[in-house]
């Protein structure tokens, strides 16, 4: 859930929409290829943005959406990119103009076929979770998500 999330200053806004409900995500790709990002199943409006950098004042956009579909009512977000084997995302979730409730994020890649890894050629690497932040202080750390979140090489972002 993002409902007691806030807005960090400096924050980039998703495509220009005004947000206040962010929750960072950090992935580091394992292979080079496709991935697909995706707020479906998220209870709310979502925006999704895709960064690379460790500084809230030097990210840099990847990739951005804010509805999957309008004119189809799906409010969720959905982007696209190649990501690049070891390259680490930064990845924003938010609410379109404050928009809060359940947060489902999921990420598929498909790995590029390469000499090294031609003899595979069914590699794909996915994941898919629902991830709710803790309501206190506790450090993800400490909580039962970061189990599944850490096998997937995932980790919760707060910029601060």
């Amino acid at each position: 859930s993002n409902v007691n999330a806030t807005r960090e200053s400096g924050e980039p806004n998703v495509l220009s929409v005004s947000g206040g409900k962010s929750i960072w995500y950090t992935w580091t790709a394992p292979a080079s290829g496709l991935v697909t990002m995706s707020t479906a199943g998220s209870t709310f409006d979502t925006t999704l943005g895709v960064y690379t950098g460790t500084a809230l004042s030097r990210l840099r956009r990847v990739a951005a959406n804010d509805d999957e579909s309008f004119s189809s009512n799906q409010l969720t977000s959905r982007v696209s990119f190649n990501a690049v084997s070891g390259t680490t995302y930064q990845i924003l979730v938010d609410g379109f103009g404050g928009a809060s409730g359940s947060v489902s994020l999921s990420v598929n890649q498909t790995a590029r076929q390469t000499p090294s890894n031609q003899s595979n050629r069914n590699l794909m690497q996915a994941a898919s979770f629902v991830w709710t932040p803790p309501e206190s202080s506790e450090t993800l750390q400490n909580s039962n998500a970061a189990l599944a979140i850490r096998d997937l090489v995932f980790a919760s972002r707060w910029w601060r």
